[in-house]
Formats: structure tokens, C-alpha cells, sequence
């Protein structure tokens, strides 16, 4: 699946679940770590206590993270080139 995603230039993949483990996030960061690519995850707020949602570098590291609290929130970052390296800015952003 991620190989396809490489030959057509994706640069973002959302994972979405509708699950509530631990582990299913820790493959997140594998696939972010191991293909190279940013790595939307989502899940409901109610399971955000086992597993909350958020944005995963190409690197495989969490940039931000909603708050296990299951309450519902909206995380976007905003991503800078300033001669060559990656400026983040996250915003959280709750819903009403």
C-alpha cells in the first residue's frame, strides 16, 4: 500500500481507526518511520484515553497530540522551510 502512495508522490497519509488499543498507533510511527512519509492519526475523542489522535513526522516522531481526555479537539500544524529545516507551529484548535 505505502509503495503506491510513494509512486504517486503523497506526502500525507491519514490513518484513521475506530478502535481503542495501544498498538495501533505505534504502527503509525512504524509506517511513518519506515516509508518516509507524515502520518495523520485519527481516532474518535471517546478512545482518545488509550490512544489519542495526532501528526507523526516522516521520522516516525509524535509532533502533537491531542489530550487523552476524550474531548473533542482539531490539531493542525503548520510546517516552515527556513534555509532547508522544517519550522513547526501546531495549533489545537477545540470543537465546540
Amino acid at each position: 500500500m505505502f509503495a503506491e502512495y510513494e509512486a504517486l508522490d503523497i506526502g500525507c497519509v491519514l490513518v484513521s481507526v475506530m478502535v481503542q488499543d495501544a498498538f495501533r498507533p505505534v504502527i503509525a510511527q512504524a509506517y511513518a518511520g519506515l516509508h518516509g512519509c507524515w502520518i495523520g492519526y485519527s481516532a474518535p475523542a471517546q478512545f482518545s484515553h488509550g490512544a489519542p489522535a495526532g501528526i507523526i513526522s516522516p521520522g516516525g516522531r509524535w509532533l502533537a497530540r491531542c489530550p487523552a481526555n476524550g474531548q473533542p479537539l482539531v490539531i493542525e500544524i503548520g510546517i516552515t522551510l527556513v534555509r532547508g529545516l522544517a519550522k513547526l507551529q501546531d495549533l489545537k484548535i477545540p470543537l465546540p
